[in-house]
């Protein structure tokens, strides 16, 4: 997972490492003030093909459904 500004490739960004892939390539954009309205806890994360992510938190009643920005790829 990397995080990264979108409009300025030489801007600061940050990586985590959150478990092996299927090996293919990812590239989820959302915009920042999207995920700042989602709040804390542990979430379980499903993104479908058709750039729509949904949030479901482990321990409360709380879901959330995000859209992704252009420039999205899904398993390129």
């Amino acid at each position: 997972l990397a995080t990264l500004d979108t409009a300025n490739d030489s801007a600061h960004t940050n990586t985590l490492e959150i478990g092996s892939g299927d090996g293919k390539v990812y590239k989820m954009i959302f915009k920042t003030e999207n995920l700042s309205k989602i709040l804390s806890g542990s979430y379980t994360v499903n993104i479908s093909s058709k750039g729509i992510a949904h949030f479901k938190n482990k321990n409360v009643d709380l879901q959330y459904w995000i859209t992704t920005e252009q420039g999205s790829k899904f398993g390129a």
